[in-house]
């Protein structure tokens, strides 16, 4: 028996097979493995050794056998249950909320969505570039799977475009009248999270995403940050103010520290109700601002500022003080004593 024919011939079980079939036909090699108790061809090829190929990748990674009747929607799912676990819980919740624009798609076979209809999801978005971003970033994750599946070969997503970037606004800080605004009505459902923000520089959504486990209660510091290296994980210390603010959360959470209908609250929420509340308190400002207010209140207070940088996730400039300056948890408490607001 040559060497050809003794490739060509049957395989050790579970390793699959390949075999010609009659008629003419492009793609006449079909590759076949036992799938749910029967034979079932899972592609085809135009030669042998493309066929034999595909069996050995089918082996290493199987692919579904139904994957070119894969809707939009069983690709999420699908895509959700092998990657989802690998990402951070903000990122989770920004990549859900961008499947909510995919919507009118869902159920359209994923091979048949095109560029143009990918970029409408984007297009239809009325919200800012930051979610517009995140949507054409899921389309990204979603066609690599696809790819990976052998559902689709053409790369849709290097087409999508977002809007350019909006001019950058100016950010005004809250001013001590209005910091003493939100302290006298601390009552106010909502008021309290302000006061966090205002005295740790956190983002909000590094807020929201707080658990029991960021909040060192015996040595008065909160763990916490997400967007940078530099941000990640960083000390900021609980500022006597609001110490029993914390605390309070604290004894009350199960998990997350902010929570609505018994999940961790959302940003898109906190955002709507943050101006709502602003708004009876005739205070317009944005929620990121009060982190400008943090910043400002600690320079003019003379902070260190290596200090202000570790405490807010900031990467300073200058390189040999990045390196060579290290701060103590201590040294940070005793710049954020230096924060004073009016009550």
């Amino acid at each position: 028996m040559s060497k050809k024919q003794n490739r060509r011939g049957r395989k050790p079980n579970g390793q699959g097979s390949v075999v010609h079939l009659s008629g003419n036909r492009a793609r006449p090699y079909a590759v076949k493995f036992m799938v749910d108790g029967r034979q079932q061809i899972v592609d085809y090829a135009e030669t042998y050794e493309e066929a034999d190929q595909l069996r050995l990748d089918y082996i290493k990674a199987p692919w579904s056998v139904d994957a070119h009747k894969m809707t939009l929607d069983d690709v999420y799912q699908l895509w959700k249950e092998h990657r989802w676990p690998l990402l951070s819980d903000s990122n989770q919740q920004c990549l859900r909320a961008a499947y909510n624009y995919m919507g009118k798609y869902k159920s359209m076979l994923y091979k048949n969505i095109t560029s143009l209809q990918m970029q409408d999801t984007i297009n239809c978005c009325t919200k800012s570039l930051s979610t517009k971003t995140k949507i054409r970033n899921l389309w990204s994750r979603l066609e690599q799977f696809a790819r990976e599946l052998r559902i689709v070969s053409t790369p849709w997503t290097d087409m999508l475009t977002c809007d350019a970037a909006p001019p950058v606004t100016t950010k005004t800080v809250f001013t001590d009248a209005e910091v003493k605004s939100v302290w006298k009505n601390q009552n106010l459902v909502g008021a309290d999270s302000i006061l966090i923000l205002l005295y740790t520089g956190l983002r909000i959504s590094e807020m929201l995403m707080l658990t029991r486990d960021d909040i060192n209660v015996e040595q008065g510091y909160i763990q916490a940050g997400l967007k940078t290296e530099a941000g990640k994980n960083r000390i900021i210390p609980i500022h006597s103010d609001i110490k029993s603010i914390i605390q309070k959360y604290y004894d009350n959470a199960e998990k997350y520290l902010f929570t609505f209908n018994g999940k961790n609250l959302s940003t898109r929420k906190y955002r709507k109700d943050f101006k709502a509340l602003l708004a009876k308190l005739e205070i317009t400002h944005l929620p990121h601002e009060c982190r400008h207010t943090f910043r400002s209140k600690m320079d003019s207070a003379g902070a260190n500022k290596r200090c202000i940088d570790l405490i807010m996730g900031h990467k300073t400039g200058d390189v040999g003080e990045r390196v060579y300056t290290h701060k103590t948890i201590d040294e940070l408490k005793e710049a954020m004593k230096l924060l004073k607001y009016p009550k």
